[in-house]
């Protein structure tokens, strides 16, 4: 249970593995943090340094189907880290965060399903974030239609960016991502993800205005098949404002998985009104009709 967990020591960078099994476990609540489960489980406890962790299951030892669940907070009061079912290696979990300077981490290793059990063998290290991996690294990207090249493999959790579709997403599900940032110029943008050449990942699309210490949403796009041609991209659409800046965030759509991606910003043509942002003004209220048309309207993709 979890009051009664073993604790890590000193996390390193490179392989660090313990090994374990959850055959003589007790089931002790639904703590997943991942899609849930009544599998007894089995708990570990860190403390974080500042860096990057990776913790994962992704090893010879690991013999079934696995959950992997890391939260904040206390045993009488735990709050949700992450929380990953499968990963780049199949069925066994994997997940990485920021763990912050002095902070103990508790760490839950489960099965999948009802009373799944097995043995595992845990990786816990430190490892090198992407540049672009927090949002005060933003990289900048143009609007000018070419594809960069990115890759989730390399980042972590943004527990800063606010949920900008709470019907899709939650903290529980959302994976890591990377940055990007790009000035408004007075025309409506298109951030995509649906480059069939880079894209192997479920990526999502978000947009912010504000700073890095204030985010606001502004657009969203989920892993969209009928937007792309494929599921695995995401598109979003916005009006950027003149001389405004923008923070644009590419993650996976869960903690499921890492990938490579390829992201473009485009020019879209749009009617006048198309974004609330340009909203046209009745000067009048009368009888007399406005007339209008949805026919060439893109629209704001905020949910």
């Amino acid at each position: 249970v979890c009051k009664r967990q073993a604790a890590i020591g000193p996390v390193e960078p490179g392989d660090n593995l313990i090994t374990g099994n959850t055959e003589f476990a007790i089931f002790d609540g639904e703590y997943s943090c991942s899609y849930g489960s009544d599998s007894p489980g089995v708990w570990y406890t860190v403390v974080g340094a500042g860096d990057p962790i990776r913790a994962d299951l992704c090893s010879n030892y690991t013999n079934f189907d696995t959950e992997l669940s890391i939260y904040g907070g206390s045993c009488d009061f735990l709050t949700c880290v992450g929380g990953n079912d499968d990963s780049y290696c199949g069925l066994s979990s994997s997940i990485q965060w920021v763990a912050e300077a002095g902070v103990m981490y508790f760490i839950r290793v489960n099965g999948l399903g009802s009373g799944n059990s097995g043995t595992f063998g845990l990786t816990i290290s430190t490892f090198i974030p992407a540049l672009n991996d927090q949002c005060e690294g933003a990289l900048p990207i143009l609007s000018d239609g070419s594809v960069v090249e990115g890759s989730t493999s390399e980042s972590t959790f943004d527990s800063i960016a606010p949920f900008c579709d709470d019907y899709y997403y939650g903290n529980e599900n959302m994976g890591a991502g990377v940055w990007y940032t790009i000035e408004g110029n007075g025309k409506a943008l298109q951030a995509s993800t649906c480059s069939f050449s880079f894209t192997s990942s479920y990526s999502v699309v978000r947009v912010f205005s504000g700073s890095c210490e204030n985010l606001v949403c502004v657009a969203t796009g989920i892993d969209d098949y009928y937007s792309c041609g494929r599921s695995s991209g995401s598109v979003a659409k916005w009006f950027g404002e003149d001389g405004e800046r923008y923070y644009i965030l590419v993650h996976d759509y869960s903690n499921e998985e890492t990938g490579d991606f390829g992201l473009n910003i485009t020019e879209i043509d749009s009617v006048e009104n198309d974004f609330c942002d340009n909203a046209t003004s009745i000067l009048s209220i009368n009888d007399a009709p406005v007339v209008g048309s949805t026919r060439n309207a893109f629209g704001g993709n905020l949910f």
